[in-house]
C-alpha cells in the first residue's frame, strides 16, 4: 500500500517479506511502522526506512539506501516528506543518530532540516551525533 508519493519516489508500506529483509540489513528490528522506498519511474526499491516510538510524541529514524543511489537526494527528499508524515500523525520532536564518521547520513540529516544538538558516546556504536527537528 502506498502511503505517500514525492517528485521521484513512492513509499510503500513493508510486506512480511520486506520486514524480514529490512530486518535483516541490519538497519534495526522495529516493532513500529516501516516503509520501502521506490522509483516512481519503473517502482525500483531503491531503500527502507522506519522509525521507534510509536507510542510517544518523539520518533527517532532508520534509515538506509541502495550504494547505487546515494549521492542523489533521494533520501533526503524521502525524509522531508516522511517527517511531515510523522508530524500529521502527532509526533513533536524526530530524531536521527548516526555515528560521526557516517558522513552520509550526517549530510542528509542536515539536508533534510535537522539540528545537530549533541555529539555522545552511544553504547557499543562510538561517538554519535544527536539531530533534533521539532514540529
Amino acid at each position: 500500500m502506498n502511503i505517500f508519493e514525492t517528485e521521484r519516489l513512492v513509499i510503500k508500506e513493508l510486506t512480511p517479506e520486506e520486514r524480514i529483509k529490512f530486518n535483516e540489513r541490519r538497519v534495526g528490528d522495529f516493532e513500529n511502522d516501516e516503509y520501502t522506498i521506490h522509483l516512481k519511474s519503473n517502482d525500483e526499491e531503491i531503500g527502507l526506512i522506519g522509525y521507534m516510538g510509536k507510542e510517544d510524541k518523539e520518533a527517532e529514524l532508520r534509515y538506509g539506501i541502495t550504494s547505487l543511489y546515494q549521492n542523489n537526494g533521494y533520501m533526503t527528499e524521502t525524509i522531508k516528506e516522511f517527517t511531515n508524515y510523522l508530524f500529521k500523525k502527532g509526533k513533536e520532536k524526530i530524531i536521527i543518530i548516526c555515528h560521526v564518521d557516517n558522513i552520509p547520513s550526517n549530510k542528509v540529516a542536515i539536508k533534510s532540516g535537522f539540528k545537530l544538538i549533541k555529539s555522545f558516546d552511544y553504547k557499543d556504536k562510538g561517538i554519535c551525533n544527536y539531530y533534533l527537528l521539532e514540529k
